[in-house]
């Protein structure tokens, strides 16, 4: 279920929220698929929320394991582009839906 909704949220350009790894995080997922080793991951940009070490002023991308989001929700937040320092296009190696 939280695959769709965030492959459905890449698609239609909308933000989410979910509980990751403790933290709230808030961010704009922008492709999605599998890692090398197969896991289904989401590289995002995080603009929202927190994060071990604290969340960047402006932000940060970021590579969530779609198994560990949970409490996933759509935001009315305005769609971000992001930096285009620390995008990575290796987190994501076998992609599903990107924008």
């Amino acid at each position: 279920m939280t695959y769709q909704i965030i492959r459905q949220a890449i698609m239609d350009r909308q933000c989410a929220s979910a509980l990751y790894e403790d933290y709230v995080r808030v961010f704009c997922p922008r492709t999605i698929g599998k890692d090398k080793s197969g896991t289904a991951v989401v590289t995002a940009f995080q603009y929202g929320g927190g994060c071990p070490g604290g969340l960047p002023l402006g932000g940060k991308w970021c590579c969530f394991r779609v198994s560990d989001l949970d409490l996933i929700s759509i935001t009315d937040d305005a769609w971000r582009i992001g930096t285009s320092s620390g995008r990575r296009t290796s987190w994501v190696t076998d992609v599903d839906v990107a924008s």
